[in-house]
């Protein structure tokens, strides 16, 4: 389970967000975030997964490298949000023994980008 207090941190020491700009991330009030934070609610459901990759992302210095520039561009929380969806997707399906057609397909769309 993620803490208030570890919410808090991913917010202001981690990716150094607003209240307004986490609440726009995650698709949630502020309100929300402020019960969370507080102690007086707990992220469940789809929320807490998103909280879970969250957390994920900023454990991994490349993606939350790429977090945080995404954050700081003109996509903002939104672009962050489809990231974080991206990211989601694409751990699932490595870690459901997809790996390697993943690698295959990246390949492919770089290789096919670069031609161009």
């Amino acid at each position: 389970m993620i803490t208030p207090d570890y919410i808090r941190k991913i917010r202001t020491e981690i990716l150094k967000l607003s209240q307004e700009q986490f609440a726009a991330l995650l698709s949630v009030s502020v309100k929300t975030i402020s019960r969370w934070e507080n102690g007086e609610a707990s992220p469940t459901g789809l929320y807490a997964d998103k909280l879970k990759k969250v957390k994920e992302i900023i454990d991994n210095p490349n993606l939350l490298n790429s977090l945080k520039s995404i954050l700081d561009g003109s996509l903002g929380a939104v672009g962050a949000s489809l990231f974080i969806g991206s990211i989601t997707n694409l751990m699932f399906l490595a870690n459901a023994g997809y790996s390697d057609k993943l690698v295959e397909v990246i390949r492919k769309i770089l290789s096919d980008k670069s031609e161009k």
